[in-house]
Protein backbone atom coordinates (compact mmCIF):
# COMPACT_ATOMS: atom_id res chain seq x y z
CA UNK A 1 0.00 0.00 0.00
CA UNK A 2 1.33 3.38 -1.17
CA UNK A 3 0.54 6.52 1.53
CA UNK A 4 0.16 9.56 -0.22
CA UNK A 5 0.11 13.19 1.39
CA UNK A 6 -2.44 15.84 -0.17
CA UNK A 7 -0.63 18.56 -1.63
CA UNK A 8 -2.07 22.24 -2.63
CA UNK A 9 -1.52 23.15 -6.25
CA UNK A 10 -0.18 26.37 -6.28
CA UNK A 11 0.58 26.70 -9.56
CA UNK A 12 -0.50 25.79 -13.27
CA UNK A 13 1.10 25.90 -16.73
CA UNK A 14 0.01 23.84 -19.35
CA UNK A 15 -0.33 20.07 -17.96
CA UNK A 16 2.02 20.72 -14.96
CA UNK A 17 1.48 22.02 -11.72
CA UNK A 18 3.28 23.36 -8.58
CA UNK A 19 2.47 21.89 -5.22
CA UNK A 20 3.36 22.49 -1.75
CA UNK A 21 3.43 20.17 1.26
CA UNK A 22 2.67 21.00 4.48
CA UNK A 23 5.91 21.36 5.36
CA UNK A 24 6.45 24.03 2.62
CA UNK A 25 8.09 22.01 0.10
CA UNK A 26 7.01 22.54 -3.44
CA UNK A 27 6.98 19.80 -6.33
CA UNK A 28 5.95 19.61 -9.76
CA UNK A 29 3.72 17.11 -11.29
CA UNK A 30 2.24 15.88 -14.63
CA UNK A 31 -1.52 16.15 -14.71
CA UNK A 32 -4.50 14.87 -16.61
CA UNK A 33 -6.84 16.13 -15.33
CA UNK A 34 -8.32 19.70 -14.86
CA UNK A 35 -7.32 21.40 -11.50
CA UNK A 36 -6.98 24.93 -10.41
CA UNK A 37 -5.02 26.80 -7.96
CA UNK A 38 -6.26 25.66 -4.31
CA UNK A 39 -7.39 22.30 -4.74
CA UNK A 40 -5.54 19.61 -3.24
CA UNK A 41 -4.50 16.92 -4.69
CA UNK A 42 -2.59 13.31 -4.17
CA UNK A 43 0.28 11.84 -6.66
CA UNK A 44 1.88 9.14 -7.59
CA UNK A 45 5.59 9.20 -9.05
CA UNK A 46 5.06 12.99 -10.11
CA UNK A 47 1.83 12.18 -11.38
CA UNK A 48 -1.84 13.78 -9.93
CA UNK A 49 -3.70 10.50 -9.57
CA UNK A 50 -6.84 12.40 -7.70
CA UNK A 51 -8.00 15.65 -6.77
CA UNK A 52 -9.88 15.75 -2.97
CA UNK A 53 -11.80 18.44 -1.35
CA UNK A 54 -10.29 20.74 1.15
CA UNK A 55 -12.32 19.24 4.13
CA UNK A 56 -10.54 15.88 3.28
CA UNK A 57 -7.11 17.09 2.58
CA UNK A 58 -7.28 19.25 5.79
CA UNK A 59 -8.69 16.36 8.29
CA UNK A 60 -5.44 13.84 6.57
CA UNK A 61 -3.10 16.52 7.14
CA UNK A 62 -4.00 16.92 10.60
CA UNK A 63 -3.79 13.39 11.39
CA UNK A 64 -0.86 13.13 9.84
CA UNK A 65 0.71 16.43 12.15
CA UNK A 66 -0.85 14.33 15.23
CA UNK A 67 1.24 11.54 14.48
CA UNK A 68 4.20 13.36 13.82
CA UNK A 69 3.98 15.51 17.14
CA UNK A 70 3.51 12.18 18.78
CA UNK A 71 6.88 10.05 19.72
CA UNK A 72 6.64 7.33 18.01
CA UNK A 73 2.62 6.88 18.00
CA UNK A 74 0.86 5.62 21.10
CA UNK A 75 0.34 1.63 20.91
CA UNK A 76 -2.85 0.13 22.01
Amino acid sequence: MCLTIPKKVIAIEKDVVVTEDFQGNRQELKTLIELSVGDFVCSQQNVVIDKMSSEEAQEILQLVLNIKNTEGGEKK
